[in-house]
């Protein structure tokens, strides 16, 4: 929750910028709990594992109420990565073998949906000059579907529906705090548990927020008139980078183990190095 700075970043960032930054960059935070700070400071990360809890939650329900009130869509999608990234956190900070098998899925999985979000949102805000959502707007569903489409799959996945990327990596950090290593705060990780589905249902709120007014082009939010931007819809290159997004989400959806069996020697050798 301190990274309150990413949203407007993102909102001045040109779209490839928004793409790396939310893709790759964001990611060094969780690469660094799992590469430096769990082998070379064991026993700090036990110690200080509920601060890191606290700031999971709050970067999960906190953020989730932030970005339910936004009128930017880009700046949206930003304070939603926040709150995803604190499901990673809360992974690592259950210190189980599935805890961290969940974050380095998660960090896959935001990466692969950010990156088809922000390429969505960032084509439609060049075309329209704006990314705010109390301006009337064309229905993608009907001028532009495969953008409509590419932006729905996106949303689908940011909110954790099962068969795409993001439900295993939410579904296993759940799991994994409510069933944590021996030595880490139970009833504080099971409290974390029972908020955090609170904050996947506000990820489901503004994320069909979103599609009600701009996959369906209604909705109290938009402004009054006829929403008369025109929009041209992905072809080409742009179409052809979507779709890779798109087939990726569902893939490792529906075939966790193809990433799930990458990590799992990863995870076991850590946590064997942790035990020695």
């Amino acid at each position: 929750p301190l990274h309150t700075w990413l949203p407007d970043a993102h909102v001045e960032a040109p779209t490839a910028g928004s793409v790396i930054l939310a893709s790759i960059l964001l990611k060094m935070g969780g690469y660094g709990f799992l590469r430096f700070s769990l082998p070379i400071t064991p026993d700090a990360s036990h110690t200080w594992a509920w601060f890191i809890v606290a700031l999971s939650l709050i970067a999960v329900v906190y953020i989730g109420l932030v970005a339910l009130v936004q009128q930017d869509m880009k700046k949206l999608v930003a304070y939603s990565s926040v709150a995803h990234m604190g499901f990673v956190a809360l992974a690592i900070a259950s210190g189980s073998e599935t805890g961290l098998q969940a974050a380095l899925f998660g960090n896959v999985a935001h990466g692969v949906v950010a990156a088809l979000l922000f390429f969505v949102v960032g084509d439609l805000k060049e075309q329209w000059g704006s990314s705010d959502l109390h301006v009337a707007r064309v229905a993608l569903r009907d001028k532009a579907p495969r953008f409509g489409l590419a932006l729905v799959v996106g949303l689908a996945a940011a909110l954790g529906l099962p068969g795409l990327v993001s439900f295993w990596g939410e579904f296993l950090a759940l799991y994994a705090a409510w069933s944590p290593a021996p030595d880490r705060p139970v009833a504080l990780l099971r409290v974390c548990v029972v908020l955090g589905a609170a904050g996947l249902a506000l990820a489901a709120a503004y994320a069909l927020r979103v599609a009600r007014i701009v996959w369906a082009g209604e909705g109290s939010d938009a402004a009054e008139g006829p929403a008369a931007e025109p929009v041209a819809d992905a072809r080409g290159t742009r179409w052809a980078v979507a779709m890779t997004l798109v087939v990726v989400i569902v893939a490792l959806g529906v075939l966790p183990h193809l990433l799930l069996g990458l990590s799992h020697a990863a995870t076991t050798g850590l946590l064997a190095g942790l035990g020695a």
